[in-house]
């Protein structure tokens, strides 16, 4: 009866470590999937943004945002906070100060690290964390 008992408790452990186990591998593969889509998705906007160069004007704005506040509202997510003026003009003017002269913004750092390395530092937390393969 003890040794039933006790035969119970070791296979609900195993078991429960198999579920820690599974849970730190799908962590890791959400991160990894969430890396490469913020990889990808900075790539768009630099391509976005090295494509404007100094195209910048008041129709591309209506084009691609629909009214002046929205754009203010999609520069203020890219720049942050900035004093974007009240007339197209004046945010005009600012758009075109944060834009590099070849397109590329220049508050967006550059990716210094690449996938492989982004990955192997997400194991090596997993790892510090008590995770073992």
């Amino acid at each position: 009866m003890v040794l039933n008992q006790l035969k119970q408790i070791r296979d609900e452990l195993k078991q429960s470590g198999d579920a820690y186990d599974a849970a730190f591998r799908n962590t890791a593969l959400i991160a990894a999937q969430e890396l490469v889509s913020q990889e990808q998705q900075l790539k768009s906007d630099r391509q976005t943004l090295s494509n404007l160069k100094q195209d910048l004007d008041k129709q591309y704005f209506i084009t691609n945002y629909g009214s002046f506040k929205n754009a203010k509202i999609a520069y203020h997510q890219i720049y942050g906070q900035q004093k974007y003026g009240r007339s197209w003009s004046d945010f005009i003017a600012v758009a075109k100060k944060l834009t590099a002269s070849d397109g590329v913004p220049l508050t967006l750092p550059e990716q210094t690290l690449t996938l492989e390395q982004r990955v192997t530092k997400l194991e090596n937390f997993l790892s510090s964390l008590g995770y073992q393969r």
